[in-house]
């Protein structure tokens, strides 16, 4: 018997897309995502998911999205975030 992997789907959350943007000092800057809650369901609280490093960010990244949207659908502002010299944040491997 065979299993096939079926990955989850985001389905109708209702939740706004991701706004990406910079933030840090000059030649530091991260890349986030900032994962805003419908206005309706806004809670006075938010959430930060710091990504793991290497092999692992790669295997977590999906799953990381998924929560983030999960959270702010659930009201929680939610912010995800790459390390300087990681994914598409400033810096190179050196630093």
């Amino acid at each position: 018997m065979s299993t096939t992997f079926v990955p989850p789907q985001l389905g109708n959350i209702d939740a706004p897309r991701a706004e990406p943007f910079y933030f840090g000092p000059q030649g530091s800057e991260c890349l986030g995502w900032l994962h805003r809650p419908p206005t309706d369901k806004a809670r006075n609280i938010g959430v930060v998911l710091c990504n793991p490093l290497g092999y692992d960010l790669m295997c977590a990244h999906r799953s990381y999205r998924y929560i983030a949207t999960r959270l702010a659908a659930e009201g929680y502002a939610t912010l995800r975030f790459e390390y300087p010299s990681t994914g598409d944040s400033a810096g190179s491997v050196d630093d």
